[in-house]
């Protein structure tokens, strides 16, 4: 009856678009120079020099800077000059950003140091420079205006994409770095609230009415019409019910691993082991629903009596 059942299969396809929707969420690594907010370690100092630079004070440098920022973030550090103003950390790092892109930025009298620099010599020298060489060469004489202020690029960064889509802004460590995070800390969490929390839930009142339905007029009579005992009957239906969740759980987490496997070089066979131990978990909070079924004859006294039981184990 479980493999028959209809909701079964609407079950699985919708898993199946959940995690079909799910399979081009990935990350990707590139060479970027761009400000982060993680890059700016003294946003507040950053600021206030970048607010002396509008006055035309300050070093050459930052006044530099200054001139290449957007006008709307210009007036936004005069007035924070004036009466102090609140900016936000991510509107100095895009501001930044914009100063990355200009092709005029450097001046000799601005940074009479950057010459001497090795990895600044051939750059300098380069009058036709690619946009990732001019993102890496200001980003360079940026980290110099503000040296204790903005952490030094490395070049490397990080992305969440979407079908090959970035939406989110760098992150300055790479993929390697990230993936010891996702198998520690998030893919644990996501399970533990995903499948511990609103799958079990979900599984207990989807089948909270196997067995009460048995009590519905006319279909007992039906199931002990054929040569099964009353307990052999119950039991049928209980171990229904668990192998109707499992399938359901299987194919899920299955994908889920596939996933993490094949978008973010996650093979973790921990996440496997989420199929047995929910199953564990699921048969008894089942048994406590189906006796709750057999006592009272009710789903949603099924559901409420499991519910209560699970508040108990907490």
């Amino acid at each position: 009856d479980s493999i028959s059942s209809r909701v079964l299969w609407v079950l699985l396809a919708a898993w199946l678009l959940i995690l079909g929707a799910l399979f081009p969420l990935s990350i990707s690594e590139g060479e970027s120079y761009q400000v982060s907010t993680a890059d700016i370690s003294s946003p507040r100092v950053v600021m206030d020099q970048l607010a002396v630079a509008s006055t035309g004070k300050g070093t050459r440098s930052q006044r530099a800077v200054y001139s290449k920022l957007p006008e709307d973030f210009q007036r936004a550090l005069k007035e924070r000059q004036k009466n102090g103003r609140r900016i936000s950390q991510g509107r100095l790092a895009s501001a930044l950003n914009k100063a990355l892109e200009a092709p005029d930025l450097y001046n000799k009298q601005d940074w009479p140091t950057a010459e001497r620099r090795e990895d600044l010599k051939d750059l300098i020298a380069q009058e036709n420079k690619s946009p990732q060489e001019l993102q890496r060469f200001n980003r360079r004489l940026i980290d110099l205006t503000f040296p204790n202020s903005i952490n030094s690029s490395v070049g490397q960064a990080t992305w969440i994409t979407y079908a090959g889509m970035r939406f989110t802004e760098p992150f300055p460590i790479t993929a390697r770095q990230i993936r010891p995070f996702g198998e520690a800390i998030l893919i644990p969490t996501v399970l533990w609230i995903g499948l511990g929390i609103v799958a079990m839930m979900v599984s207990i009142v989807i089948t909270s009415s196997m067995i009460p339905d048995m009590f519905q007029t006319g279909s007992l009579h039906l199931l002990l019409s054929k040569p099964l005992s009353r307990n052999l009957l119950y039991l049928s239906k209980y171990l229904g019910g668990c192998i109707f969740v499992s399938l359901n759980i299987g194919f899920l987490v299955l994908g889920l691993y596939l996933d993490c496997g094949i978008q973010l070089q996650i093979w973790n066979s921990g996440i496997l082991w989420c199929i047995p131990l929910f199953i564990f978990y699921f048969m008894i909070f089942y048994s406590v629903s189906a006796l709750a079924g057999l006592v009272w004859k009710h789903p949603i006294i099924c559901i409420v009596v499991a519910a209560l039981f699970w508040v108990i184990c907490f």
